[in-house]
């Protein structure tokens, strides 16, 4: 079993190898992810956007007023 963690058009495949219980990585394109997986189930994530991206940025007001104590 593995997880693709997909953001636009770029996703990371990520299991856990089965011989040494280690995580492993593999960068992917989406759109060929049946190529790639092979036997493997993968469940896939999609990823929100990013702060950075969204148009107006959510603005914590109770900042400015300082540390209540």
């Amino acid at each position: 079993m593995a997880e693709c963690i997909q953001a636009g058009n770029v996703g990371t495949l990520q299991a856990i190898c089965p011989d040494c219980n280690r995580m492993i990585y593999r960068r992917v394109n989406p759109q060929n992810l049946a190529a790639v997986r092979g036997d493997l189930e993968v469940t896939v994530t999609l990823v929100g956007p990013r702060l950075e991206d969204t148009v107006k940025p959510n603005v914590n007001c109770d900042s400015a007023r300082g540390l209540r104590r």
